[in-house]
């Protein structure tokens, strides 16, 4: 079908996934043609060729020009999993602008993961729907344009990787390490000319007005119905579908109503030998309850922990302990030869407490006065103070930061990433690199620069990640959940997401539906700092260490940290991000990119 739009110069269409699924994976490179170089046109004739099996997932162009063609060349390329019937409307338009005019383009399925580029001779449109895992990245130099949905791609020679954003890498921040290139929102499309750029948003299903003053009962009642009817395009693949579980109540109600539907549906878990992270327990539980298969992976902490392969090709530094256990559920799904994964991922700020919680907004929220008058009752049971409380009632205060569900003035100091061997960087400079926070990143759902090295893992083995709660009918809905419904002190615990908890009680085991406190991971990453000391003073310690170069490490203060159990603890979170930012600096030096 995609055929039909394409000229001759390109190939390496691949189909898969069944009739209803089109699946591509594209990379553009420029060519030259030597039999007609001095053809005037916005665009040099490209080709693009075959870089996998599955998803396009990178994209590349070059080389656009202030001059014109008079013949008109469009040209689609699409990044993502979306239904025939899209992909077809999406043909038939002959304006890339239709893109934008086109109501019900990206909102009649609700399969819709789709980013990508409609090329004209005098435009280009990048675009991505809510839901994409691709971002398109782009940068101009006068009237040239390149875009790619792989950053890396797009590094010159002679350029530098912003230094102030790798220290904050370090740290364990999410700080985008390319300044010199823009992205495109999601749930966005950007028309590029030579000479003007423009912003559109892309549009949004609107939720079904819900009844005013209903009960949690009724709001977990719809909550289960707008889960199944998110995930009903899943089912349609005909395929079998994992659910990366994690003993949570987010990914459960996953796998609750997958396996509700009649989904093939198998369930995949870390596992860990430290027994306080472990939550086998809770998983074995939920599958036992669904009656679906559990295949457990056990996450590594030993020396390839830092050597994984996958991390070679990773276009972004990743800061967070999970990227090898990550590789490893890929490397089983792919032995399984499953190659859909729905995750949990946003589950807290789509069900759960919003950035504040403030019990003067609970009294005038659209619930029976019998809940509220529950809400504040069972607040002086908690940990809360009673001033804060009362704070909260007459004086807009928060009782919960974005950060813990304490006030600010109760939040533990531990949470801060300890960085005992990093240098002061310039702090002027660093106010300006612009880092999503945990909370930050997954309330807009938009882009999160270490997304790009765990999206590497999952396109070399094939596997395309799902994130239904993100899905646009999901956050719509969620839009009107009350604050009440979000977050319930209830007999000195605070219940998170009651809405979600309740939507799949009859499914699921009272051990997950009642659960409140959750183990303690830090331990796992903690487990492997202390067995792996040398490594880490291997990697980082050494002269030709470029992050010591470049004068972010105090190699002194190091081994200092590396000689004391105690120190490699609090300071375990930043060991692991430095080191995998020197991986990926190791990586790129190699291609003369310079830091700076």
């Amino acid at each position: 079908m995609l055929q039909d739009i394409l000229h001759a110069g390109f190939a390496g269409i691949k189909r898969s996934w069944g009739d209803n699924i089109s699946s591509l994976k594209l990379r553009y490179q420029q060519m030259v043609e030597h039999d007609q170089p001095s053809r005037p046109s916005l665009f040099s004739r490209s080709r693009y060729d075959r870089a996998g099996d599955l998803g396009i997932q990178q994209l590349y162009a070059h080389q656009l020009t202030a001059t014109h063609q008079s013949e008109r060349e469009n040209r689609l390329f699409l990044a993502g999993i979306t239904s025939s019937e899209t992909i077809a409307r999406l043909m038939s338009q002959h304006d890339p602008q239709s893109l934008l005019t086109e109501q019900k383009l990206f909102c009649e399925d609700r399969l819709h993961d789709l980013a990508g580029c409609w090329v004209s001779e005098e435009k280009v449109v990048l675009f991505k729907t809510e839901t994409s895992n691709e971002t398109p990245f782009y940068r101009r130099h006068g009237e040239s344009l390149s875009w790619s949905t792989n950053p890396s791609d797009l590094v010159e020679p002679g350029d530098a990787l912003d230094s102030a954003a790798l220290t904050a890498c370090c740290r364990g921040d999410d700080a985008f390490v390319y300044h010199h290139l823009s992205w495109v929102r999601a749930g966005t499309a950007v028309v590029l000319t030579p000479h003007s750029e423009q912003v559109f948003p892309l549009s949004k299903p609107t939720a079904a007005p819900v009844p005013h003053c209903i009960t949690l009962e009724d709001w977990a009642a719809l909550t289960h119905d707008t889960l199944l009817d998110a995930l009903r395009p899943l089912v349609r693949l005909g395929q079998k579908i994992g659910v990366l579980l994690s003993g949570g109540i987010d990914s459960a109600a996953l796998a609750a109503a997958l396996a509700e539907l009649g989904t093939d549906v198998v369930a995949y878990h870390i596992e860990f030998e430290h027994p306080s992270a472990s939550e086998a327990y809770f998983a074995q539980a939920v599958c036992d309850a669904l009656q679906i298969p559990l295949h457990t992976v056990v996450g590594s902490t030993g020396a390839d922990y830092l050597t994984l392969s996958s991390y070679n090709a990773a276009p972004h530094p990743y800061g967070h302990p999970a990227l090898r256990w990550f590789e490893q559920i890929a490397q089983k799904l792919a032995s399984d030869q499953v190659h859909v994964l729905v995750t949990g991922r946003y589950g807290d700020v789509t069900f759960g407490p919003r950035e504040s919680y403030v019990l003067g907004q609970i009294l005038r929220d659209p619930v029976p006065l019998r809940d509220k008058g529950t809400v504040l009752l069972h607040t002086l049971s908690t940990n809360w103070f009673l001033s804060d409380i009362f704070r909260s009632i007459f004086a807009s205060h928060s009782l919960i930061s974005t950060r813990t569900l304490t006030t600010s003035g109760q939040t533990p100091q531990t949470h801060a990433r300890q960085a005992d061997f990093l240098i002061d960087c310039d702090l002027e400079k660093m106010k300006t690199i612009e880092c999503c926070s945990d909370f930050a990143s997954e309330t807009t759902l938009d882009f999160s620069p270490q997304d790009l090295a765990v999206e590497s893992i999952w396109r070399q083995y094939q596997v395309r990640a799902v994130h239904p709660y993100r899905e646009p009918a999901i956050q719509a809905f969620a839009a009107h959940l009350p604050d009440s419904y979000r977050l319930i002190p209830y007999q000195g615990q605070k219940i998170q997401k009651p809405a979600l908890r309740l939507a799949f009680a009859h499914r699921l085991p009272a051990a997950i539906v009642q659960r409140c406190r959750g183990m303690w991971p830090n331990a796992v990453g903690q487990q492997f700092c202390l067995s792996q000391k040398d490594l880490l003073a291997e990697l980082l310690g050494k002269p030709e260490t470029i992050l010591a170069r470049q004068g972010i490490i105090d190699q002194q203060k190091l081994f200092v940290v590396l000689s004391q159990d105690r120190f490699i603890r609090a300071n375990y979170h930043t060991l692991i991000a430095t080191a995998m930012v020197e991986r990926f600096l190791q990586t790129y030096q190699k291609e003369g990119v310079r830091i700076g």
